[in-house]
């Protein structure tokens, strides 16, 4: 666990990107004009590299559970600025090859730039279209496939799944990284283990505090200054309370350093990796996607996401722990999330199967999915 920062709960989203701007260096340079299209400025690239950096310990989690081995033909779609695809070329110790693609020309240039810089001589940057299965993937055969936080910016996806799947090899791959389960991220009564310690921990917190504002108040104004949590409308109280802080601008401002809460918890790596890129891709949000629509709904997403992140680390002693506990909650509502996630749908209406599923917390999971290449496709052309 690294660095440290206090959590002072900024008085809006607007403000933790600000605060978030103005705390990292301009260090990475990249070309004035891009050589094809972008949707990045210059003093946008270091923003983008520091984002995608914070997930690096979550890489290296999920390409534990991909069997990486030397020769391997490995797709990177949406690869970004190319920290899974080092990781995956370090991998293959010099053999086989990751292809890096993207519909950005200047991330692509970085890629291509850090790939010589790290001597990595099987990594090769290729632009591609955002509409449909580009040509490109057509040229070659893959072993491997990721596709890492980027499916749900696929476009006809069954469509584009199900060609992709003709270019595998036999026994390939495709891999998706991806939230998972219900996206509302509600705490539920299946949650709590501790009522009683809830309902007085809950009852103590300062009036001036987010949980004093957004949950004391109401629940002793409706209750009363000594509320019973065996009365079941004060569970649901408190459930409803702590619901409407997830969907408040609750979680705090951060340093470039690491995570801190003001009482002293800690985040796990993995909690701090996926608090880190989350709070940079909100910062990038306006960015990347420029269409109204999707930058509200990805904002508010990735709120939620951080807000329970946060309250889950305040809240930890009281909550249930046995998997799939705390992140993804144990409640019939959200396992039916988990059981019909879109993106498994999706794959198995394009011909996968879905070989394996493995949780990547917080509110992650990986995906690998197999399919079954026709004879006349098993040699490449």
């Amino acid at each position: 666990m690294s660095g440290r920062a206090g959590f002072k709960h900024p008085p809006s989203l607007l403000g933790a990107a600000a605060f978030l701007l103005l705390t990292l260096p301009a260090s990475i340079q990249a070309a004035d004009a891009p050589a094809g299209p972008s949707i990045y400025r210059r003093d946008e690239l270091d923003l983008i590299v520091k984002t995608q950096e914070a997930k690096r310990p979550r890489i290296a989690a999920v390409l534990d559970l991909l069997d990486v081995k030397p020769g391997m033909e490995i797709l990177d779609i949406g690869a970004g600025t190319g920290q899974q695809a080092y990781s995956m070329a370090e991998r293959l110790a010099g053999t086989g090859h990751v292809f890096a693609t993207d519909v950005d020309a200047r991330l692509l240039e970085y890629v291509r730039a850090q790939a010589k810089e790290r001597k990595l001589t099987n990594v090769s940057a290729h632009l591609v279209s955002k509409d449909g299965l580009d040509p490109f993937y057509l040229k070659n055969r893959y072993d491997l496939v990721l596709l890492y936080d980027v499916l749900n910016y696929i476009p006809k996806r069954v469509d584009y799944l199900r060609k992709l799947r003709e270019r595998l090899n036999p026994n390939g791959r495709v891999v998706v990284v991806a939230a998972d389960g219900a996206q509302e991220r509600a705490f539920y009564a299946e949650d709590v283990a501790d009522w009683n310690g809830l309902s007085s921990w809950i009852v103590s917190r300062s009036s001036g505090s987010p949980l004093g504002r957004i949950v004391r108040g109401p629940l002793l104004a409706a209750f009363g200054s000594a509320p019973s949590a065996e009365d079941p409308s004060v569970r649901r109280a408190i459930l409803f309370h702590l619901n409407r802080a997830a969907d408040l601008p609750y979680f705090s401002a951060f340093a470039k350093d690491g995570l801190r809460l003001d009482d002293g918890l800690r985040f796990s790596e993995q909690e701090e990796s996926y608090g880190l890129w989350a709070l940079r891709r909100l910062t990038l949000g306006d960015v990347t996607h420029r269409d109204l629509t999707q930058v509200e709904y990805m904002l508010v997403q990735l709120m939620r996401n951080l807000n329970k992140l946060i309250l889950i680390q305040e809240l930890r002693p009281f909550l249930a722990h046995e998997p799939p506990g705390p992140y993804v909650s144990p409640a019939p509502e959200a396992q039916w999330h988990l059981e019909h996630h879109r993106h498994v749908e999706e794959m198995e209406a394009a011909g996968f199967a879905l070989a394996a599923k493995h949780a990547l917390p917080p509110f992650q999971a990986v995906w690998i999915f197999s399919a079954s290449v026709p004879a006349d496709l098993k040699k490449a052309p």
